[in-house]
């Protein structure tokens, strides 16, 4: 019988705490809002009136979907050295935020090139906003974690002086 009592406080503590475990929020944001902003450079590969096409010194191509033909200068050539600022959208694609061409320089070699396309993508992007983790977490687990071991004490502590009492 005890086992059995035991058994159903301890299934309601879990459907109790159940929605105090921490959940994220599932609501469409766009993706400027929540997409951070990266930059890159490399050298012009082609342009069109729709998408701008970068090659790394890494030698990645970078296409990036353009919204305002008037951020391209007119004077830009392919080979030109730039840099651009660009968030990720949705859809994988990158979208260009503004382009900086940059004056030449002497060709170098990277001292460590990466070894992998995740390495690439990691050096040639860097976040400007802010890197902050949102806050998602609340006292409630907290609560409901202190809830269920003060029920499993209370039942403890009753189950251990009701077998004291009978050994008496």
């Amino acid at each position: 019988m005890r086992t059995r009592i035991l058994l159903i406080a301890a299934c309601i503590s879990i459907v109790v705490a159940a929605p105090a475990w921490p959940q994220t929020a599932q609501t469409e944001t766009p993706a400027a809002a929540t997409s951070p902003t990266l930059t890159a450079s490399g050298k012009v590969s082609e342009t069109t009136g729709t998408t701008l096409t970068i090659i790394t010194e890494y030698g990645d191509r970078m296409s990036f979907s353009i919204t305002d033909p008037t951020m391209l200068p007119a004077d830009l050539t392919p080979s030109q050295t730039v840099r651009v600022t660009y968030q990720r959208e949705g859809d994988g694609t990158y979208r260009l935020m503004s382009l900086t061409p940059v004056a030449a320089t002497p060709a170098t070699t990277p001292a460590d090139p990466p070894q992998s396309a995740g390495e690439n993508a990691s050096r040639n992007e860097s976040p400007i906003g802010d890197a902050s983790m949102p806050r998602t977490a609340g006292l409630l687990p907290i609560l409901a974690l202190a809830g269920l071991v003060a029920l499993f004490l209370g039942f403890g502590i009753r189950a251990f002086t009701r077998s004291h009492h009978k050994s008496a």
